[in-house]
């Protein structure tokens, strides 16, 4: 009965970053509250996101100019739920 309060009435209202860990489903919150904390863990998910998929050639690639700060911001840009 409890799983049913917790589902239908208090989980929409809180940010999934601020949720606890109560059962096995809700393991995927562990990523997400490696976002908000680890400021090196958003900076890799920009660098995916910016190269799409393929390796970065050294030579030509334009992401060796941007400092941390610019992939953060970024990467919150494109990801609005992202703290």
């Amino acid at each position: 009965m409890n799983d049913h309060y917790w589902d239908m009435l208090i989980k929409k209202w809180l940010f999934p970053g601020n949720r606890p860990i109560l059962r096995r489903v809700d393991m995927w919150l562990m990523g997400e509250k490696r976002k908000s904390v680890c400021e090196d863990f958003v900076v890799i998910l920009a660098q995916i996101s910016v190269h799409t998929g393929s390796p970065c050639d050294k030579r030509y690639c334009i992401c060796k100019y941007f400092l941390k700060s610019d992939f953060v911001r970024y990467y919150k840009r494109i990801q609005p739920d992202c703290r």
